[in-house]
């Protein structure tokens, strides 16, 4: 799903909160930054999976 819909949108940057391990992170610098220039800002608590 995400490999059809990234292409269609114009982002230029993008908010990720909860980035965990970083594979989703990983992921859109590979799929956007190959396309065009963006600016990515990841938030977490680095607090793992502790409630």
């Amino acid at each position: 799903m995400w490999e059809e819909l990234l292409p269609t949108l114009k982002l230029s940057w993008v908010l990720e909160i909860g980035c965990f391990e970083g594979k989703s992170t990983c992921y859109l610098i590979e799929t956007l930054a190959s396309c065009r220039d963006i600016e990515l800002q990841c938030v977490d608590t680095w607090g793992g999976d502790r409630t």
